[in-house]
């Protein structure tokens, strides 16, 4: 650990208040790609396989940061073109407790040098909630580069789920991983060209009299027979009554041979 410290210019990154020794300024976090989370969590820490990378979107990582598990990601500008990020990320198992913390040390450019977690599994500098941040992140630059999206501020980002409600089946969201991050794909994607396009609704013209009594003329000489018929007064008469069977009277069975 005082390695680490030493790597993050002598400070403890979890004594630092997020908002106030750091910022939750995009333009400040480091250029982080999916090679450099590839090369961090594979080749850097042995957390994951290249085979498990290929699947990334299957990875609890993955999973973690697109159902809204990683809030109040912020950064700190060290020296040596080094910066700090802080997060929170929920537990896996027990999500009423109080969310687990993470700190990243990066190079500006992306390159992750180290990293650290409150988790069992955090000492090894590689869990799936440094993943979440790191993906978390990724995106944010994404987004930070994407010139037409500036305006969106960090609407485009999973929404924090501070806490998970019974809910009818119904009302669950059973969208996959996958799924969610294509949907932010096609985010990026559309906030990268200069100009979004913006399509304009049509303004369509109720049909007049006559354009209703030729259409239902059409459809009469089709012998097509459409429900709206019964409502309109010259054409109920393809609507028959429909004839009810009378009911027999108990008194009458008796004399009903049918009945014997």
């Amino acid at each position: 650990m005082l390695k680490k410290m030493r790597m993050c210019d002598n400070i403890d990154p979890f004594t630092l208040r997020a908002g106030t020794d750091t910022s939750s300024d995009v333009d400040i976090f480091p250029d982080i790609a999916y090679g450099d989370i590839v090369n961090y969590l594979v080749f850097s820490a042995n957390y994951l396989t290249l085979e498990e990378m290929k699947a990334f979107k299957s990875t609890e990582a993955h999973n973690y940061f697109t159902s809204g598990w990683v809030k109040d990601l912020s950064a700190k500008q060290l020296q040596d073109d080094k910066v700090l990020l802080l997060g929170e990320v929920n537990h896996s198992q027990r999500l009423p407790d109080q969310p687990l913390h993470v700190w990243i040390l990066c190079k500006k450019h992306g390159l992750v040098l180290s990293a650290h977690c409150t988790c069992m599994a955090g000492t090894r500098e590689a869990c799936s909630h440094v993943g979440a941040c790191l993906y978390a992140v990724e995106t944010s630059v994404q987004m930070r580069n994407a010139t037409s999206c500036t305006s969106l501020s960090n609407t485009w980002l999973p929404a924090y789920v501070e806490e998970v409600h019974f809910k009818r089946l119904k009302d669950i969201d059973f969208t996959s991983s996958r799924v969610k991050k294509r949907k932010q794909d096609d985010i990026i994607n559309s906030c990268s060209s200069a100009e979004t396009e913006v399509e304009k609704e049509v303004d369509i013209p109720a049909p007049t009299e006559q354009e209703l009594r030729d259409f239902y003329k059409a459809i009469e000489s089709a012998n097509v027979v459409p429900a709206i018929f019964s409502v309109l007064p010259e054409y109920q008469h393809y609507f028959k009554e429909p004839v009810r069977a009378k009911h027999a009277h108990l008194e009458n069975l008796a004399d009903d041979p049918a009945g014997v």
